[in-house]
């Protein structure tokens, strides 16, 4: 009997070992408690940290509060509304992943910029996350930039691209940002996507592989930050709507796939 018990023991340890995917999601959904003061307000639960002048000023929109959520189903969304009568600084960080070593995984992210430019930064953190410690939600090195300036072309690392059907982002208009990468390969691999599309060069054919500069000898990207406006002009209109990161270990790079949001 102890010789079969050791066998099936055996036999257990050859089988393929598999763990769920983790997905980290930001609905808004009574993020912060529905409060939204001071300088610098933090959520654990949902690995954002959100950087401002003026927090107290944001506001939690759904479908039914005024000016109603734009986002499918009048889904929970975040306003950002920077005017010269209230003008204000803005960083949304988001920290989905414990660790340093993220080399493959996939991001998402819904943006709906009525006014100035909403920009993505992505990057890497070298410090595991500290729910208690804002540092670790903060992009350490950064990697490249994705804006969305209505009226203006899509950029990628400081250069116009285009997809399909997108080659001017549309005041208004909701964005579904994707972001996937691979740093497993010997050249790391990053695609980007809107609304499914695959991001290219302008008038290239083949899909961009933004540089990555220092991130390139790092453990992939962890760390995203969503900003309004640059240093010298913090004024527009944006709600952000529900973001998403799975650290996945095959990430399909070459298809933007599903949306992680889906039910």
């Amino acid at each position: 009997m102890k010789t079969i018990s050791t066998l099936l023991f055996s036999l257990l340890l050859l089988l393929p070992v598999t763990s769920p995917a983790q997905v980290v999601r930001v609905d808004w959904q009574e993020a912060f408690n529905g409060q939204l003061t001071g300088k610098l307000t933090r959520d654990p639960e949902r690995r954002i940290a959100i950087v401002s002048q003026r927090a107290d000023t944001l506001l939690l929109v759904d479908k039914v509060s005024t000016p109603p959520s734009p986002f499918a189903g009048g889904g929970a969304a975040l306003l950002v509304d920077s005017t010269p009568e209230n003008a204000l600084w803005f960083r949304l960080c988001f920290r989905p992943f414990d660790g340093p070593e993220v080399p493959q995984g996939v991001a998402e992210f819904h943006l709906h910029p009525v006014e100035g430019s909403a920009e993505l930064q992505v990057g890497h953190q070298e410090t595991s996350w500290d729910p208690a410690v804002i540092e670790t939600y903060y992009v350490g090195s950064l990697a490249f930039v994705v804006s969305l300036d209505p009226g203006a072309e899509p950029m990628v690392a400081g250069q116009a691209v285009e997809t399909d059907s997108i080659s001017t982002v549309v005041a208004g208009e909701s964005y579904r940002l994707t972001v996937k990468w691979d740093f497993a390969e010997t050249k790391p691999i990053v695609r980007i996507f809107l609304n499914g599309e695959v991001v290219r060069a302008r008038g290239a054919m083949a899909p961009m592989n933004p540089p990555l500069g220092v991130v390139a000898n790092k453990n992939g990207l962890n760390t995203f930050r969503i900003s309004l406006g640059g240093p010298e002009n913090h004024l527009g209109r944006l709600f952000v709507g529900p973001m998403a990161a799975d650290a996945r270990t095959t990430p399909e790079v070459e298809d933007a796939g599903d949306s992680l949001l889906a039910p």
